[in-house]
């Protein structure tokens, strides 16, 4: 009998080793996440700066934005620097089966990336790719994608400043409420800015 309380000890502290290792990895090591969401009857503008192009978020009957972030925290326990890239999506609301171009015209995109404390803006390349709308219901939109964006990072050495970030995969967009006051970073497609009336 005593035996088995042992064997049942030593059973019990391994598996919260285990645990505890698991926990340990996802909490300090792999730190990776990464968000789908989406916000009905909202549209992206592009906001007046004088130092980087920006965009926000606006109220826009009849279209939705789908968001999707990723990235990793600083390292806690390594020397790896946070990143994080992020996709916004503007665009008619979108039916069941549908293809969407980024490129047709009824799109419009905004961009942010960070890698290794630089920031990016979209380069000459642009935005291509296309988005394949698996299903759509009240509180989410299932989507195909592959969409590739001109990382450019104008502060890396000339050969590496232009990086391809490629968002592939399928996502479940989940609806969120539309974020207030948040900015965004490079809109695409370009607008002119207008130049400001003279005093």
């Amino acid at each position: 009998m005593r035996r088995y309380r042992y064997w049942l000890i030593g059973l019990v502290g391994v598996a919260a080793l285990a645990a505890g290792s698991v926990a340990f990895y996802f909490k300090f090591v792999d730190t990776a996440y990464s968000r789908a969401e989406f916000y009905a009857d909202t549209g992206i503008d592009p906001v007046e700066s004088p130092h980087v192009p920006e965009a926000r978020y606006v109220e826009r009957p009849g279209h939705v934005v789908l968001s999707f972030t990723r990235g990793e925290p600083h390292g806690i326990i390594t020397t790896e620097h946070a990143w994080q890239d992020q996709l916004v999506i503007e665009m008619p609301n979108p039916s069941k089966g549908q293809r969407i171009d980024v490129a047709d015209g009824t799109v419009r995109l905004a961009f942010f990336s960070t890698k290794s404390r630089q920031v990016a803006t979209i380069g000459t390349g642009g935005i291509r790719g296309f988005l394949q709308i698996e299903s759509v219901e009240p509180d989410r939109v299932v989507a195909t994608y592959d969409i590739t964006v001109d990382g450019f990072y104008p502060r890396f050495i000339p050969e590496a400043q232009h990086h391809e970030d490629a968002f592939r995969g399928r996502s479940t967009f989940r609806r969120r409420p539309r974020p207030e006051g948040d900015r965004l970073s490079d809109l695409w497609p370009r607008r002119e800015r207008q130049s400001q009336p003279k005093q």
